[in-house]
């Protein structure tokens, strides 16, 4: 890694944003650039607009001077500025475009529900480089990795994206020197288990055996130990999950790939939902 753009938390919060990937830049040696972010609706409410707004700028930047002058040592490489944008992650997305950083990096803001906030779901759908989406619960930098993959797929693109989730997990686990996972979920249909047609123990020994020699190669390419892959038949969110506790991970690496348009706005993919159930850190890529 060489540079991660960090999306600063607002300045009535702890930093958390900022202090996880400072964890992360020491381990791997990366650069930070941070930016924070405002957009008051001054319209209306001043005569002088754009005076407010440079006024705004310069107290946010001496603000963001004196945080990051007591989070950071003098060692450290980042850089920061202030933006006024109406739109974070229109503003990313220009700024990915254009500067290429290798990872962005966010605290996530989650609720009980099913989506996150329109700013996390358009960075996770849209932006070009890997987004780490982080919980805001205590953050433990020795947790393990897990990597979600498909590896029952025949489609190319899928398979590239396995290869590129498999290259960020292991970077993420060699940086903090921790184990990395593998979890692959079976297809399944509720209705054919159901009706017993389907059994998942079954579905799951025939998968182990079919990708046998799969696993092996991989984990040699890899440096996995062949007993941290994990093949588990049910609903892919739920059997994430389950692994992600099971094997103790810190951070879930995974594919943004699904439906497009408006039902997947509405609906959500396999991803998406995958998220919504996951307490841990997600570093989501799209192909």
């Amino acid at each position: 890694m060489s540079k991660i753009l960090v999306i600063a938390d607002m300045f009535t919060q702890e930093p958390l944003a900022i202090k996880r990937a400072s964890q992360l830049a020491i381990a791997s040696g990366a650069g930070l650039h941070i930016v924070y972010f405002c957009n008051e609706d001054v319209i209306g409410a001043v005569e002088n607009v754009m005076q407010v707004k440079e006024d705004v700028l310069a107290k946010m930047s001496a603000k963001a001077a004196e945080q990051l002058a007591h989070t950071f040592t003098a060692n450290e490489d980042y850089s920061y500025e202030v933006v006024w944008a109406d739109s974070i992650h229109k503003w990313v997305i220009g700024y990915v475009e254009k500067e290429q950083p290798t990872l962005v990096f966010k605290t996530g803001n989650r609720s009980e529900s099913l989506f996150y906030t329109s700013t996390d779901l358009y960075l996770l759908r849209e932006c070009q480089v890997p987004v780490l989406i982080s919980a805001p619960e205590k953050w433990r930098k020795s947790s393990n990795v897990l990597a979600a993959i498909d590896l029952g797929t025949k489609k190319r693109v899928k398979q590239a994206l396995n290869d590129k989730i498999l290259q960020q997990a292991k970077i993420l686990a060699d940086s903090f020197n921790t184990e990395l996972h593998v979890c692959y979920t079976v297809p399944t249909s509720t209705l054919l288990k159901d009706l017993g047609i389907q059994y998942p123990d079954e579905m799951e020994r025939n998968a182990q055996q079919q990708l046998k020699d799969k696993i092996s190669a991989l984990a040699k390419q890899y440096g996995i130990a062949q007993s941290n892959f994990h093949i588990k038949a049910g609903d892919p969110g739920k059997v994430i999950t389950s692994v992600a506790a099971q094997c103790q991970a810190g951070v879930v690496v995974i594919g943004m790939i699904g439906r497009s348009g408006i039902s997947g706005k509405v609906f959500g993919n396999t991803a998406e939902k995958t998220l919504s159930l996951l307490k841990t850190d997600v570093l989501a890529l799209n192909p």
